[in-house]
């Protein structure tokens, strides 16, 4: 793979969002029903109804937008000038550890948040614009969101 074929040149495509919305909901989806079945994690009550979505909205979108610039738009791209599964693999190792910086982290949500870089990554692999992984993990964080409110009736 080349420099060149690694650039963010977004393609204004509606299939492109439309790949990146379904995947990130069908992630989620598949995520929160292991989570909730296998009782591997304890959940607790989310916040005030409100609270949350104003938190999830801004907070969230600034945080997604941030990290995706960060881990695939600048460490994915560097280190696929190696080799694209370096590039893939390391950059989805660096967003494993950097949400666990925050603490309070299990072996599940770190294995989650390494499978979800990947799956972002490939996502900016294949369609070569950290648009399209915006929206993807966007709509993962939201529709987890929805879960745990409906599932936990907050």
């Amino acid at each position: 793979m080349t420099t060149t074929a690694l650039r963010v040149v977004p393609d204004r495509s509606w299939r492109q969002f439309a790949v990146a919305v379904l995947s990130g909901a069908v992630l989620a989806y598949l995520v929160c029903s292991v989570r909730w079945w296998l009782f591997l994690h304890r959940m607790g009550t989310p916040p005030e109804w409100g609270y949350a979505w104003k938190r999830l909205l801004l907070w969230g979108t600034f945080s997604v937008v941030l990290e995706e610039f960060v881990f695939r738009a600048l460490i994915l791209r560097y280190l696929a000038r190696v080799h694209w599964l370096l590039g893939l693999v390391g950059s989805s190792a660096a967003f494993a550890a950097a949400h666990l910086l925050g603490g309070r982290a299990s072996y599940l949500d770190s294995t989650q948040w390494f499978l979800g870089g990947l799956w972002l990554g490939g996502l900016y692999l294949r369609w070569r614009s950290v648009l399209v992984t915006i929206a993807a993990h966007e709509t993962l964080n939201i529709a987890v969101k929805l879960w745990q409110v409906w599932m936990l009736g907050s």
